[in-house]
């Protein structure tokens, strides 16, 4: 893996020359591991000139349920996203992924996967969005 300082000058102009990060973080306890590591990650790439955003989903209170209106709407073109407009937006600005969690049954939290889920729908129009983010939480 090449160092960080390797990655190449973003395309926009930018505060940084660093490629953009998007930090996600997804533990219920503020005095996790994985809220620790998220901070030391963060602060790491921020002391070598990266910008980082982070989300923390249980702080942003999200609710990964797929509710009746979201599944009536689900195969509809464009997909009705703006209950997670300000997510999608913050994705478009990112180079780079970050995920931060336990696992749980051997899997991800149930709040990740369905963070997911409006961003690599059937028929999504924002396929290398979708792409970012579906082929790591399959």
């Amino acid at each position: 893996m090449p160092p960080l300082s390797s990655c190449r000058r973003a395309r926009v102009k930018r505060k940084s020359p660093f490629l953009p990060v998007l930090l996600v973080v997804a533990h219920p306890l503020n005095n996790a591991f994985a809220k620790a590591a998220a901070a030391r990650i963060r602060a790491t790439l921020e002391s070598r000139g990266i910008e980082v955003d982070m989300i923390d989903l249980y702080a942003d209170d999200f609710d990964p349920r797929l509710t009746g209106a979201e599944r009536r709407g689900y195969f509809t073109t464009p997909y009705d996203s703006k209950a997670v407009a300000g997510y999608v937006a913050r994705l478009r600005l990112a180079e780079k992924l970050v995920f931060v969690f336990p696992q749980w049954w051997f899997n991800v939290p149930a709040i990740l996967k369905g963070s997911n889920r409006p961003l690599s729908r059937h028929g999504d129009s924002d396929a290398p969005i979708a792409a970012k983010v579906h082929s790591f939480l399959r």
